[in-house]
Parts: structure tokens; C-alpha cells; sequence
């Protein structure tokens, strides 16, 4: 399945705490702004995670008015569920992660390959092992 999805990217010092945010407008382009203070592997994810909402609030809900903003700590719904999970398959393919897991490279190695944080491989494994995919084999910490 192909999915095109546009938005305008922006990067910003936002303080501690807030990662990033989403924002659309009807009959407007989303506009994503992610915390220049935040790491590179970070700020990937918050993009990623964004763009899940879009595919979220657009292809799922058929919503075309919406704002989200990413702040540390906050309640963690089924929305974030969505977007994080979305952004996980993005970034880190389940044949690429699941093939470098089995090989022993270790979490921090695949992160950079990914151009993510160790958390973000992590939870990535962790997710697919819910899902009962990751072999038992596959080690989810380094």
C-alpha cells in the first residue's frame, strides 16, 4: 500500500518537556514543528510520530481540523498509541529490525542504522513481541 502524505516541517527551540506538535486546518496543509533543542534520533521520531497523526486523523478518522502536541509525561492514549506504533514501523521495517535482532547486533547499533534512540529500538522489539513476532530468541535489551 503506498500512502503520500504532505506537510510543512518546522524547528524550533520549544523548552523542556515538549517534543513537537502537529496542526491542521481544513482545506489546509498540516504543519508539523519539532523542538530544535531535542537530539537528531529524537526529533526523526516526534516527525515520524506527527506524520502518524496525520495518517491518523486523515485516512482512520476522515478528520480535517486538528491539533496534537507532543509533551513528556503526558496521558498516553489510544491517538499516541496510533502515532508512536506508526512512527516505530516507519523508521525501523519489521523484516530490517527483525533480521539485525536475530543477527546479535546490539539495540544501540540498530539505532544508528535507523537514525533513532536505543528507547526507540527497544520499544520497537517490545512492541513486535506483544504482537507475538519476535521470536523468543531475540533479546529486547542490549
Amino acid at each position: 500500500m503506498t500512502l503520500a502524505v504532505s506537510a510543512s516541517k518546522y524547528e524550533t527551540s520549544m523548552g523542556a518537556g515538549l517534543s513537537g506538535l502537529v496542526s491542521k486546518e481544513r482545506d489546509k496543509q498540516p504543519i508539523i514543528a519539532l523542538n530544535s533543542d531535542e537530539s537528531a534520533p529524537r526529533r526523526r521520531f516526534t516527525w515520524a510520530h506527527e506524520i502518524g497523526h496525520i495518517v491518523e486523523r486523515d485516512r482512520v478518522a476522515h478528520d480535517r481540523d486538528y491539533s496534537f502536541t507532543e509533551a513528556r509525561g503526558q496521558k498516553y492514549d489510544l491517538h499516541e498509541f496510533f502515532a508512536d506504533e506508526f512512527a516505530g514501523a516507519l523508521l525501523m521495517p519489521q523484516s530490517d529490525i527483525l533480521s539485525m535482532s536475530a543477527r546479535g547486533l546490539s539495540n544501540q547499533h540498530m539505532a544508528e542504522t535507523f537514525g533513532v534512540s536505543r528507547a526507540a529500538v527497544a520499544k520497537r522489539l517490545e512492541s513486535l513481541a506483544k504482537t507475538g513476532i519476535v521470536p523468543t530468541s531475540v533479546s529486547l535489551a542490549d
